[in-house]
């Protein structure tokens, strides 16, 4: 069959996130396409796409469209809650961002690091100059208190004793004396019935 009256399509170029389309010729009279003018060996509508490019980064810019690279950041508090101001994402080359410290009880937060061994230097900024997803992992140091030991209306001397927040130890054993009363343990209430920790 001869095709007379052929409609030419001219080419779409494909982009980073659309498809483009080849060049073709249409047969109006029977909807049949072709690559080329000759009218041979038509094709199918798919086989004229042209997939997508795709972003090709480099330093956190696309080289094909120029689009700035959009980078997610996933903290791992590690037991702490995380600042309410850290954000969760980035565009690379943007101003930089200073990031907060999570908070958690009886720690003090030493610093974000980029490696679940929490082993390099610490990241307190992302720079503009950072590209890609970002997971940072918070590292703690457990807070150290000084127990005090109080007579509480006995007499004599102990000395304080130092502890780790979270880690049991062994307390001193008492050394006041009062007379008339037999020691049983330790309160934190010198009014107290009833004693909260035992005597070593």
């Amino acid at each position: 069959k001869t095709h007379t009256t052929l409609t030419f399509h001219e080419a779409i170029a494909a982009t980073c996130t659309a498809d483009g389309s080849l060049a073709y010729w249409i047969c109006e009279e029977c909807g049949k396409i072709f690559l080329a003018k000759e009218h041979k060996n038509p094709v199918t509508p798919e086989a004229l796409t042209v997939k997508a490019l795709g972003h090709n980064y480099a330093n956190g810019v696309c080289t094909r469209c120029g689009e700035a690279l959009s980078c997610q950041i996933r903290y791992e508090c590690n037991g702490g809650s995380n600042a309410a101001g850290n954000p969760t994402s980035f565009t690379a080359g943007s101003s930089e961002i200073e990031l907060k410290a999570p908070t958690r009880s009886g720690y003090t937060f030493e610093g974000w690091y980029k490696t679940s061994s929490l082993s390099g230097t610490p990241l307190s900024v992302i720079t503009s100059e950072y590209s890609g997803d970002l997971t940072l992992y918070a590292k703690w140091k457990a807070n150290t208190y000084t127990v005090v030991f109080d007579p509480n209306g006995g007499s004599g001397s102990q000395r304080s004793q130092s502890m780790t927040y979270a880690r049991q130890a062994v307390l001193t054993a008492n050394s006041f004396r009062k007379d008339g009363s037999a020691f049983v343990g330790w309160s934190t209430n010198p009014s107290a019935f009833a004693y909260e920790y035992a005597d070593r």
